[in-house]
């Protein structure tokens, strides 16, 4: 329970390296290019003459230009930047044959059918937790749109600013309560914003990242998918005051102290105890299976 409450309840998707994507503006003021300084991993925008995709790479802090394939041109899809190829219109053509009287036969000969524009960038099934570009194109495949609900909203993007400000070492005022950036971002961020931000960390964690054991972030990666295979029962127990207490408690024992973390249990009503187990149930199995 306390590798869950380190990973931080709602803020996961700071350490995800982006796991949402917001607008270009909030990743670098004026135009992005390749090279330039930009801080949320998922942030994408096309360059200026439109042959390349630039996507943020948060490890070096800079924008990374990927060249768009022959024949396709990086277009802004959903708020993101994707390379597509050109769609070919339906062609008519008419015969009329005459022959003493008029038979007039019209064959219409419908020349190559529409070929959708497709999204070229592809991405490997799983990522590395550390793989910001990676995880940016499954993203883009799978949790489109969890990412623009999140993007299209007003407080849920300006939770992620908040977020990626909290990596360069900018926190919400002294007085807003939270013993971490991360934890005074949760509570400036109203309920709707975080369950639209967790919707899409969770999505994306769950169908675009594996955890590997010899990654240095790996505890951190297992903690994050426990917390994304969990989402059902943690929503459940944060709905419930008393639930979200046990664990507050539990997160002030020390290491290996059981009794107080008996005692935490113990200090809550019956149905609050059973919605604790419940999570705790599942983090048992969901940390043995993101493993």
């Amino acid at each position: 329970m306390k590798r869950m409450i380190l990973a931080g309840m709602m803020g996961a998707l700071a350490a995800l390296s982006a796991c949402s994507s917001t607008t270009n503006s909030a990743a670098a003021p004026g135009a992005p290019a390749d090279g330039g300084a930009c801080t949320v991993a998922s942030v994408t925008a096309c360059a200026a003459d439109a042959k390349s995709q630039l996507i943020c790479n948060v490890a070096t802090g800079k924008y990374v230009a990927t060249a768009c394939s022959a024949g396709t041109t990086c277009q802004t899809v959903a708020g993101v930047a994707v390379c597509k190829g050109a769609t070919t219109a339906d062609t008519i053509s008419s015969a009329d044959t005459t022959s003493g009287t008029d038979t007039a036969t019209n064959k219409d000969t419908a020349a190559p059918k529409d070929t959708a524009a497709k999204d070229i960038a592809t991405a490997p099934v799983k990522c590395a937790m550390s793989d910001s570009t990676c995880i940016n194109l499954c993203q883009q495949d799978n949790c489109a749109a969890q990412v623009t609900a999140c993007q299209g909203d007003a407080d849920c993007s300006g939770f992620i600013n908040c977020l990626g400000k909290c990596g360069q070492g900018v926190s919400p005022p002294a007085d807003v309560t939270g013993a971490t950036c991360e934890e005074k971002c949760t509570t400036l961020a109203p309920v709707a914003a975080q369950n639209l931000l967790s919707a899409a960390d969770n999505c994306i964690q769950l169908q675009c990242i594996q955890c590997n054991a010899k990654d240095a972030d790996y505890q951190n990666c297992v903690a994050g998918c426990s917390q994304a295979k969990c989402a059902d029962s943690l929503g459940a127990c944060k709905a419930a005051t008393g639930c979200m207490t046990v664990i507050t408690c539990m997160g002030k024992c020390k290491s290996g102290d059981q009794a107080c973390l008996q005692a935490c249990v113990t200090a809550a009503s019956a149905a609050d105890q059973k919605l604790f187990m419940a999570v705790n149930t599942c983090f048992g199995s969901a940390q043995t299976a993101c493993q």
